[in-house]
């Protein structure tokens, strides 16, 4: 019986290796895989940062390369991008949950609910707006971090050193949390400007029936007034005069 050799790598997967690879630092390819509809090999990468000097370089080139997981040594370089992170998912969350509380509170109907309606939509409106300037063009936006520890044991033994604490960054989609986000804040903000024109027409409404209460209450003093200063018998006979 005639061996058959063993399947060589794609041309592909050897392009991306090396081009990985060309700018000075070592990208780990793990064990290939074989999906059940190509015979193509689909590789995927990891980076491991040292705790050097150009740590910094070295993972910012990783997270641009758009790297799968990258495992972090330099603790202040870990720490300072997990708060990266951290901002951002904070300020989806805030656009999420401020902007369904906004689309929910236009099912209520009254002055109270419009007016935290508002504030809702201005809150889901201004955390998407900060996501989009400050975070979105980020590439560690993208990442987030292993608190499970799942990335670390699907590396290949020995890629990591014993006794030595890492954080693992494991890139991810967010084209969904972006969608969701910015759409459930378009629509708060949306339903308030259909809403707002009923609210300024109460409040005005309120405001003319104040007024009004406000020109009697004067006029009520004026004639108190002189009323008082008629009892006067000098004050009386001046204004009779």
């Amino acid at each position: 019986m005639q061996n058959n050799p063993a399947p060589s790598p794609s041309r592909s997967a050897r392009n991306a290796s090396s081009e990985a690879a060309k700018d000075g630092f070592p990208v780990h390819e793990k064990s290939a895989m074989v999906t059940p509809t190509s015979s193509v090999m689909v590789p995927t990468y990891f980076q491991v940062v040292s705790d050097d000097p150009l740590a910094d370089i070295v993972f910012e080139r990783a997270i641009t390369r758009e790297i799968e997981v990258v495992a972090v040594e330099d603790s202040k370089l870990a720490a300072a991008s997990a708060r990266s992170i951290q901002i951002g998912n904070i300020l989806h969350k805030t656009a999420v949950l401020a902007g369904l509380g906004g689309v929910l509170c236009h099912t209520v109907k009254g002055d109270a609910a419009t007016r935290v309606m508002l504030g809702l939509s201005v809150a889901s409106v201004g955390a998407a707006s900060l996501y989009g300037t400050m975070v979105q063009a980020d590439p560690i936006c993208k990442y987030q971090v292993d608190v499970h520890g799942a990335a670390a044991e699907e590396m290949p033994a020995g890629s990591l050193k014993p006794d030595t604490a890492y954080v693992i960054f494991v890139r991810r989609n967010d084209t969904a949390r972006k969608v969701v986000h910015y759409t459930l804040a378009l629509a708060a903000a949306c339903l308030y400007g259909w809403r707002m024109p009923e609210q300024v027409a109460r409040v005005g409404t309120s405001c003319l029936a104040e007024s009004g209460a406000l020109v009697e209450v004067a006029n009520g003093a004026v004639q108190a007034v002189t009323n008082v200063l008629q009892s006067v018998p000098a004050v009386s006979n001046l204004l009779n005069a």
